[in-house]
Parts: C-alpha cells; sequence; structure tokens
C-alpha cells in the first residue's frame, strides 16, 4: 500500500528529512525540488484573560504558582508506555530533600496512571493534576522551568522533533529529553536542553540541579528556545510556507500530473 501511494503521489511532503526519504524509497524514483520536509507547526497565542484566571486559579488549588517561586519541572501527554515515568518518579525521590523548592507536574490520563501515582505515593514533590486544559497547559509553562520529553527508544521520535517539545519551546522551556535522536540533536546545536540516558534517575536528577542552581545557563536556554522556536516551528511561518508551496505547485504541476523532472526546474526556479 505504501509503494502503490507513494509512486502514484504528485509530490511528498513530510515532517523530517528521515519520513522523506521513507516515502521516496517507496516512490520508485529519485527525490525532486518539490519533494520537501515541513515541521509541525504549533500556534503560540495567549488565551483570554479571564481563562489565564481560571488557569492560575486552578493551579493554585494545587499548590502551584509564581509567588511560590518553586522551580516546576513539567510534563505533559498520555500516561501510557511510550514516556519513561519511571526515571522522572526516582528522579524527584532523590531531590526531594536535596532541592526541596523542585516540584515535578505530570499531566495527562492513560493506562499507567495509577501505576505511576502510586511509584510517587512517597513523594511530595509530585503532583498528578490529570488530564488538563489548554489555558491550562499554556499557564503552567510559564510557571515552569523545564520541560520533559522522556519518551522510550523509539525510531519514530527518534526521526523527528515531536510536537510536545515544539510546544515547549514556544514558551521557551529548556527540554530535558531521552531522545538522542533529531530532537537531540536540535538541543544540543541550539542549546536549547539537554539530552540524559534514559534510565538514569541521577544523571537527571543531577541534570535539574545544574539547571536549578545555574539560572544564566537556564535563562540562556530559554532565550534560544524562543528563538528556534519563531525561526522554524511558529505555526504562521511553517503553514505559511506550506500555503505558498502548494501554490507554487499548480504552476509545475498543471492538472496534478507528476513529471519528476519539470518538477525539479520548476520548484527551483521559484524558490
Amino acid at each position: 500500500m505504501a509503494s502503490y501511494s507513494c509512486s502514484r503521489a504528485t509530490t511528498l511532503i513530510a515532517p523530517a528529512e528521515h519520513y522523506l526519504q521513507w516515502g521516496v524509497k517507496h516512490s520508485e524514483r529519485k527525490i525532486t525540488k518539490a519533494d520537501r520536509v515541513f515541521p509541525f507547526g504549533y500556534r503560540a497565542s495567549a488565551p483570554t484573560d479571564t481563562m489565564i484566571s481560571e488557569a492560575e486559579q486552578f493551579w493554585r488549588e494545587r499548590s502551584i504558582n509564581s509567588a511560590r517561586k518553586d522551580f516546576v519541572v513539567c510534563f505533559f501527554g498520555t500516561l501510557g508506555r511510550q514516556f519513561d515515568l519511571e526515571t522522572v518518579i526516582a528522579s524527584a525521590r532523590r531531590l526531594k530533600t536535596r532541592r526541596s523548592n523542585v516540584r515535578f507536574v505530570i499531566c495527562g490520563r492513560g493506562e499507567m496512571a495509577k501505576h505511576y501515582e502510586e511509584m510517587a505515593s512517597d513523594c511530595s514533590n509530585v503532583v498528578f493534576p490529570g488530564w488538563v486544559n489548554a489555558p491550562q497547559i499554556w499557564t503552567l509553562m510559564r510557571m515552569g522551568a523545564v520541560g520533559l520529553a522522556p519518551y522510550r527508544k523509539s525510531v519514530a521520535f527518534a526521526s523527528h522533533v515531536p510536537n510536545k517539545a515544539i510546544e515547549y519551546l514556544s514558551a521557551g522551556l529548556p527540554i530535558l529529553s531521552t531522545i538522542d535522536g533529531e530532537l537531540g540533536r536540535l538541543l544540543r546545536e541550539r542549546v536549547c536542553g539537554i539530552v540524559y540516558p534514559i534510565g538514569d534517575s541521577a544523571m537527571l536528577a543531577d541534570v535539574i540541579t545544574t539547571l536549578h542552581d545555574n539560572s544564566a545557563l537556564r535563562e540562556e536556554m530559554a532565550r534560544n528556545c524562543k528563538r528556534l522556536f519563531h525561526e522554524r516551528f511558529e505555526a504562521e511561518r511553517v503553514y505559511g510556507e506550506l500555503a505558498e508551496y502548494l501554490e507554487r505547485l499548480e504552476t509545475v504541476y498543471p492538472g496534478g500530473h507528476l513529471d519528476s523532472d519539470r518538477a525539479a526546474i520548476g520548484m527551483q526556479e521559484s524558490g
């Protein structure tokens, strides 16, 4: 089915180079200038003042607010087997007395939620607020210090920048991730976060301690995160470029007919 679809596609677009190459491999043709990578985009527009006020009240009821000066470690996602939250909880246990103002806020629902809650039952610095809505996410990220992307090893996650990481970037949250792939490369090159080995709670605790104690480094990473987001992942930019690309295709592929040589020339001429 993949070969049938890709070989008959007018052009191929993908969220990362790995996936584009996969599509080209199944298309039985060479890659052209018309085949493109467009990353996931994210719109970071602020909620209304009323929504923000309600979200702040939601977090105050869970003892999380900017007045406490806590170092908030955020996670948003499905509480399932794709994330290594055992290591996160073990790290929280290590930091419970070492850095008493570090708080882990693990948001979401899923099949493993009860397991994680029981595992963290002795960790007063771990909060499980359950499912949270968009204004609550937006507000917590701006009270947060870092964002967690503790994915388990997977080609799918390693081959692109997951949308949750992009959401963290939009709020200027340095990312702590287990992915030593496309995301890991980006975090290192742009100094936007730190990669730690999956299962290594001691190193995760040390990384959090470093960022807790070195506010200058964390603030530098936060600026880099926002800069990278605006350059690469802002929805208006990504989807604006995608719209322009689709408009140009009509002049290159009138009627949607595939002509690789013509596409290579046409897309190159049009930029």
